[in-house]
């Protein structure tokens, strides 16, 4: 039997279309340690809206018995600045931000908390 309708019906639910849009496609939000180094001890626990103020969360645990770099980098999300926060998400100092990353260094066995103040890349 043969299908009335060759395409499926849909109905705009509407949303106003963007001209640009405000994100591409296809990408990363964020290059985190484990994008850069498969095999990097920092694992991304977590990254979330912060509670607080604008920007995102983002949690690492460096999960090996020494200090580990690690880097976070802009994606299709343009980091402007970081600050070191503790789990509460309490600032406790800022970051450098170069080039759209941000360096640091994960204590061992703990969890290091970072919030990004980030934008929409140019699409």
């Amino acid at each position: 039997m043969e299908a009335v309708y060759a395409q499926p019906l849909l109905q705009h639910l509407g949303e106003p279309e963007r001209h640009p849009p405000l994100l591409a496609g296809a990408g990363a939000l964020l290059r985190l340690p484990q994008n850069v180094s498969p095999e990097s001890p920092v694992l991304t626990l977590h990254i979330k809206a912060a509670e607080r103020q604008p920007g995102l969360i983002v949690r690492l645990f460096n999960a090996s018995d020494q200090d580990q770099p690690a880097e976070i980098g802009s994606g299709l999300l343009r980091i402007l600045s970081a600050q070191w926060c503790d789990l509460l998400e309490k600032t406790q100092g800022s970051i450098e931000v170069q080039n759209g990353t941000v360096t640091l260094n994960v204590p061992a066995r703990r969890v290091t908390t970072v919030l990004l103040n980030v934008e929409a890349s140019a699409v």
